[in-house]
């Protein structure tokens, strides 16, 4: 008898604890809220350290609610360019990428390529900056 009450007790609190897909409706400075089996507020971003992102409105989020809180772990990815298994391509919404590629060569915007031995190629032109001129 008390091993069944435990049990569902513990299965009464797991509900509690749960991931669900949503989407966010609200997505500013001051109020992020996503909809789900129910509107969810005051929403905080998990991310690897060093890496931080603010998705934007209507985009589908992975929503971890842990008793009273509620955490977002990730967009949905949606492969939008040709990258291979191992390559990591980081983008913004006004355009800017970066794609790291397993030969171990940068590219940026996808104009300027650094191999791994330092050598640079471009489409564009390059204007050089003195060192103190770029910070």
């Amino acid at each position: 008898m008390w091993l069944s009450k435990k049990l569902a007790e513990n299965s009464a609190s797991s509900q509690e604890n749960i991931a669900e897909i949503g989407t966010l409706s609200i997505a500013t400075d001051n109020v992020v809220a996503a909809v789900s089996s129910s509107e969810k507020r005051g929403i905080v971003f998990y991310a690897p350290y060093g890496i931080e992102f603010f998705p934007e409105e209507n985009q589908d989020v992975l929503l971890i609610t842990c008793g009273n809180r509620t955490a977002c772990a990730g967009v949905e990815m949606k492969k939008t360019s040709a990258i291979s298994a191992g390559e990591v391509r980081v983008f913004s919404h006004g355009g800017a990428n970066l794609l790291l590629k397993n030969d171990g060569s940068i590219v940026l915007n996808n104009i300027v390529t650094i191999d791994k031995s330092g050598n640079i190629r471009t489409s564009g032109s390059v204007t050089a900056a003195a060192f103190q001129d770029l910070y």
